[in-house]
């Protein structure tokens, strides 16, 4: 069989043995499942649990460290080049799913039922994929169903969810994603929602209990995090690439809002 360069199914003991020690960066889309699992995965330096039966989308980007201690499935890495979900076409479709961490559980917990849907789907895309002759295109369509059933199963954190206040909380995610460099004003985001800040800060504080601010300076903190782990640049270079001139405030922005300071964090591998 001609391997795909950006699309492989691995069993989960390939994928662990590649993230075994210390937070890595991926710079693929991964989607796991989780037939047995134990111990815990930190994503963007956020732990969460991993059990049985449960499937689970990491977007591109993202700083992971593993600790798991049980676990058997497998897991689909692909890229931009095979399934590009920010192109035009997909990124509507699948925007819930590339910001739902700060809506939604990252884990889909199916029923009985769903779990065996999902576990025939990954069989089918296992098969397809082994084969001579496979098609790029049936495997997207694979990729496709169990990402948009995946994205229909994942659950809001908020006991106050609404759909059009989580849709709400979605795009001004994707928008402080896209903007959050040169623009670092919360009025800039109530701007491109035509909404007023108020009442923007009202609905991401009933949905999520943050403020634009709050979401703001996350991910900031979050790049900032990143790039003090994954990249040899100075502290000051790392400023002035998050769009920061004054060095000092960015250094001051950081201790406040981490605890220690930029150094610190990069020097104890957090």
């Amino acid at each position: 069989m001609k391997k795909l360069s950006d699309f492989q199914i691995l069993s989960l003991e390939d994928f662990f043995k590649d993230y075994a020690n210390g937070t890595k960066r991926i710079n693929q889309y991964y989607l796991f499942l989780f037939r047995k699992g134990k111990g815990s995965i930190a994503v963007d330096f956020f732990e969460h649990q991993v059990t049985h039966n449960i499937i689970w989308f990491i977007a591109r980007g993202r700083a992971i460290q593993v600790n798991v201690t049980e676990f058997e499935g497998c897991v689909v890495r692909f890229s931009d080049t095979f399934l590009d979900l920010n192109a035009n076409e997909n990124k509507e479709s699948f925007r819930s799913i590339l910001y739902h961490y700060f809506c939604h559980s990252p884990f889909f917990e199916p029923g009985e039922q769903e779990l065996a849907q999902f576990q025939h789907l990954f069989n089918e895309m296992q098969q397809e994929y082994n084969r001579n002759n496979s098609s790029r295109i049936l495997l997207q369509s694979y990729l496709k169903i169990v990402l948009i059933n995946y994205q229909r199963g994942i659950k809001p954190n908020s006991k106050n969810y609404q759909e059009n206040t989580t849709n709400t909380i979605i795009i001004l995610r994707s928008n402080i994603e896209q903007h959050y460099i040169a623009y670092k004003k919360a009025s800039f985001y109530a701007e491109k929602q035509y909404l007023s800040l108020k009442r923007l800060n009202e609905i991401a504080t009933s949905g999520i209990g943050k403020t634009v601010t709050q979401l703001l300076h996350e991910r900031i903190i979050l790049e900032a995090k990143r790039r003090l782990l994954f990249t040899s640049l100075s502290v000051s270079q790392i400023a002035y690439q998050l769009g920061y001139e004054d060095v000092d405030y960015f250094y001051r922005f950081f201790k406040k809002n981490v605890g220690c300071t930029a150094t610190h964090f990069r020097n104890s591998g957090k």
